[in-house]
């Protein structure tokens, strides 16, 4: 006969041992399908700083390293204090709620970069005086259990004038970097958030923002290449006036229609 026990109150996220976390990790790493999508993420990042900070202008360079396999995109967007980038590699956490002109919110991307790589380094500033970085090593190995170790997040911040900026630096990615150089032109504007379909309405050019990007590719033999890419951005958000309702919207979602209001560039009220 069992004995009884008073009641207790459990927090059921705090129940998980290392294994079960590290099936959390496996299962975004999982969500995942194409060897583009570390790079298709740090771009949507970058592209989201970018417009944060100052829509109608900006920078985003990024570097594809054949030889290293390493992937590097640095913006001149918004950049995170020191308290935002500590968090900014963990699952779920998102700071873009609330900005329905800025694109993901699931929190997802950067861990699934951090995880996918063995090596993830931030480096970033608001512009205030101090570069933060922090560096994540490890990530892969520990969910593939080639280490029993759980690895670390290490936070440094150093005084440095500088305008705002985010640099971050994947190493030892699982892509397809034998990928040539005009195919990579074509997936980074096809397939990531530096290209769109904006040129079918010719008269939205005008309105798109003035963006530099820089593609710099490291060949195997050392060898560097540079090339700028146009910028094509366009975000329905920005400039189409759909005929539904707020109301109509939420209906919609209620009904399961849609996820979201997420880009549909909605009011919090109605007029």
């Amino acid at each position: 006969m069992s004995t009884p026990v008073d009641d207790e109150q459990l927090d059921l996220f705090q129940l998980g041992s290392d294994e079960t976390q590290r099936q959390f990790i496996r299962n975004i790493v999982d969500s995942y399908h194409h060897d583009w999508d570390v790079l298709s993420e740090l771009c949507q990042n970058a592209v989201d700083a970018v417009r944060e900070k100052n829509p109608a202008i900006g920078r985003i360079d990024l570097r594809f390293d054949r030889k290293n396999r390493t992937i590097e995109v640095t913006d001149t967007g918004v950049g995170m204090i020191r308290e935002k980038a500590s968090r900014a590699l963990a699952p779920n956490v998102t700071f873009k709620k609330g900005h329905p002109k800025l694109i993901g919110e699931k929190g997802l991307g950067l861990t699934f970069c951090a995880f996918r790589t063995n090596k993830i380094t931030i480096e970033t500033s608001t512009g205030d005086g101090y570069v933060h970085s922090v560096m994540f090593e490890g990530g892969r190995d520990w969910i593939d259990e080639a280490r029993t170790e759980k690895p670390l997040a290490v936070v440094q911040t150093r005084s440095e004038i500088c305008g705002s900026f985010t640099k971050v630096t994947a190493e030892d990615v699982i892509a397809d970097f034998a990928l040539e150089e005009t195919r990579l032109s074509h997936l980074l504007l096809t397939k990531t958030a530096l290209g769109s379909t904006y040129p079918i309405w010719n008269e939205l050019q005008p309105k798109n923002a003035e963006l530099d990007i820089l593609l710099t590719i490291v060949d195997e033999d050392a060898s560097v290449k540079e090339a700028k890419l146009p910028h094509v951005y366009w975000h329905p958000a920005d400039h189409l006036l759909h005929k539904k309702s707020l109301q109509e919207v939420r209906e919609l979602a209620q009904n399961n229609k849609i996820r979201d209001f997420k880009g549909w560039g909605l009011p919090t009220s109605e007029k």
